[in-house]
């Protein structure tokens, strides 16, 4: 007997299933993963008609017995919910379609009633999830994420590694400021680092350009004592005020969260976990509600 087949849907119909919880994930499918850049190129590909590739999918219950999840962005509510079907390939495309079309509709509306006082938090913040893992996949501007930890980190009031000031100021004075990499790319290509590694937002942070200028390819034991010994210099020379010590440059790296005693040493795999996770506690923090963890992540998240 032929177990197989192939059938056609109409896209609105089975965004719907997976809004109601009929279509989910077995739960031994990865994570949602896709970035900015992977969802645009979908939506341009749909809205000129071209193929987008199969969906496969298999029939849930009888012999099979596939402990299921929602999709990520569907409602909390289908969380007990037994589905039809479970997607065995398409993940990253029905997710993106289901968050692009679905949610975006609702978002028009909510939203803008929300922001003019005329309703209250809308559904896209409630449900708003961030998964551990993502701050990993984060390496472009083409990211709205990548843009959020951006603003989140100017938020806090980090300080310019070189002159203390925090970054919104030299910003506001024209300064040149960009996301710039903690551990330097050439270095990180000696030691032998994995590209998509060091390219991931955890190892960036916003930094003006002559202070940039400073770090280049230096490792950054090197370059924090430069900008040290620079500094204690420049005072010496205008004997202006106290000469900076290593604590208060290693409180203005503290600002980005940033623990310098990695820096110091030129850990970079401490320097990494470090950072993921005071990154990941300042999300939850201004979210209000905990990351998503990745599956055995034993890590403490309300500490």
């Amino acid at each position: 007997m032929n177990i197989f087949g192939i059938d056609k849907y109409p896209l609105k119909g089975t965004l719907e299933k997976v809004k109601e919880g009929s279509i989910q994930l077995p739960d031994f499918q990865r994570d949602w993963r896709w970035d900015d850049e992977h969802i645009r190129s979908l939506l341009a590909s749909v809205s000129r008609f071209f193929p987008i590739g199969t969906v496969m999918t298999l029939a849930n219950g009888g012999s099979v017995r596939f402990k299921p999840r929602p999709l990520e962005g569907t409602p909390p509510a289908i969380l007990n919910v037994i589905p039809d079907t479970l997607i065995l390939d398409g993940q990253q495309r029905l997710t993106a379609l289901f968050q692009s079309f679905t949610r975006f509709a609702n978002d028009l509306s909510e939203v803008t009633a929300w922001l003019n006082g005329e309703a209250g938090e809308p559904a896209t913040i409630q449900d708003a999830t961030f998964q551990a893992h993502r701050l990993e996949t984060l390496r472009t501007r083409a990211s709205a994420a990548y843009k959020g930890v951006y603003a989140l980190l100017m938020g806090t009031g980090c300080r310019d590694f070189r002159t203390g000031e925090t970054i919104k100021i030299q910003a506001d004075f024209a300064d040149n400021i960009e996301l710039h990499h903690i551990f330097p790319r050439a270095w990180c290509e000696r030691e032998g680092i994995e590209k998509d590694v060091y390219n991931s937002i955890i190892n960036k942070t916003p930094i003006s350009e002559r202070t940039n200028a400073k770090i280049r390819d230096k490792a950054p034991s090197v370059y924090l004592q430069k900008i040290q010994d620079e500094e204690k210099d420049l005072f010496d020379f205008f004997v202006l005020k106290e000469v900076p010590d290593s604590t208060d440059i290693d409180e203005r790296v503290r600002s980005h969260l940033i623990w310098a005693d990695a820096l110091r040493e030129d850990d970079f795999e401490l320097f990494f976990e470090e950072r993921k996770e005071a990154l990941l506690k300042a999300i939850e923090k201004v979210m209000g509600k905990p990351v998503v963890r990745d599956e055995g992540d034993d890590s403490d998240a309300s500490s």
